[in-house]
């Protein structure tokens, strides 16, 4: 039931990364920023628990949610937790390159 009614919300979610942080962008169904979000994740690699990070986003600008993160090459997830007006949570999985 969660899922759907996070579904029917319509947001988009984005992830960028450079080296050492990671971005995420949250559009509402009319692609309009969303703000006022309390962002969180946990960020893991898919094959060792040695790198996991606990992320805390910051806004940056309206939508653009921010978190200082240590990257090294290979893959990722993070499992996204936000809460504010509605709640979202969604695992994204991501490459960085060497």
């Amino acid at each position: 039931a969660r899922s759907r009614a996070q579904e029917a919300m319509g947001w988009n979610v984005n992830l960028a990364h450079g080296d050492s942080a990671v971005t995420l962008t949250f559009l509402d169904k009319a692609g309009k920023p969303i703000e006022g979000l309390t962002v969180a994740g946990d960020l893991e690699r898919t094959v060792t628990d040695r790198e996991d990070q606990k992320l805390a986003f910051a806004m940056t600008k309206p939508g653009v949610y921010e978190a200082p993160a240590k990257l090294a090459p290979g893959v990722w997830e993070v499992e996204v937790k936000a809460s504010g007006a509605a709640e979202y949570r969604k695992i994204l999985r991501f490459f960085v390159k060497e």
